[in-house]
């Protein structure tokens, strides 16, 4: 079943990038999709094969690539169901990230969050706003990235951040008494 997901992204992926342009050959599709010169020759000719694209051989080297009606009829379904999908794993992200955040607010005495400018983050972000904005009463404050700001360093205390690359949260990694928490090891 992921594969088939994986594997309907791609065709997705593919036809957003054949609309865009047509002169795009196939070498320069598996690099802008990052996946391989074979998995997208496999994909357009189950596509040609399917009527979704359709392909004009011009010179020995050159084709090039066309959506034929049924293929942005598909691509049309394929960008409505891509966008429920995400939507979707954005929103249990969301509401994943609040609820910890509630466990987190009855444990800790102070909570400090870190937001990082990624779209990560900003799924963070909107979901502390949400929990904020229930609270009558909440210990959670954000930092400014680009600001050294002084944190109580106790065990009361809780660093939440959500970052890949933790260097961008040093100034705050030194305090030894924080709990340092990473969204991301956990959601």
């Amino acid at each position: 079943m992921q594969k088939n997901n994986l594997f309907s992204d791609n065709e997705y992926r593919l036809m957003a990038e054949i609309s865009e342009n047509e002169n795009i050959t196939q070498r320069e599709l598996s690099q802008n999709l990052d996946i391989s010169l074979g998995s997208v020759n496999i994909l357009i000719k189950k596509m040609i094969k399917e009527g979704l694209i359709k392909m004009n051989q011009v010179s020995k080297r050159q084709v090039f690539y066309m959506l034929t009606p049924a293929g942005i009829m598909e691509k049309a379904k394929k960008t409505s169901r891509y966008i429920k999908v995400h939507y979707n794993a954005i929103n249990q992200t969301k509401e994943k990230i609040k609820t910890f955040i509630e466990n987190l607010d009855k444990e800790y005495k102070r909570i400090y969050v870190v937001i990082l400018e990624d779209e990560m983050n900003q799924v963070l972000r909107t979901a502390l706003n949400e929990y904020i904005d229930k609270q009558r009463d909440t210990k959670i404050q954000i930092l400014d990235i680009n600001k050294e700001t002084e944190i109580e360093d106790n065990k009361f205390t809780a660093l939440l951040y959500l970052a890949e690359d933790e260097k961008n949260i040093f100034q705050y990694k030194n305090k030894s008494k924080v709990d340092k928490i990473n969204l991301l090891k956990i959601i």
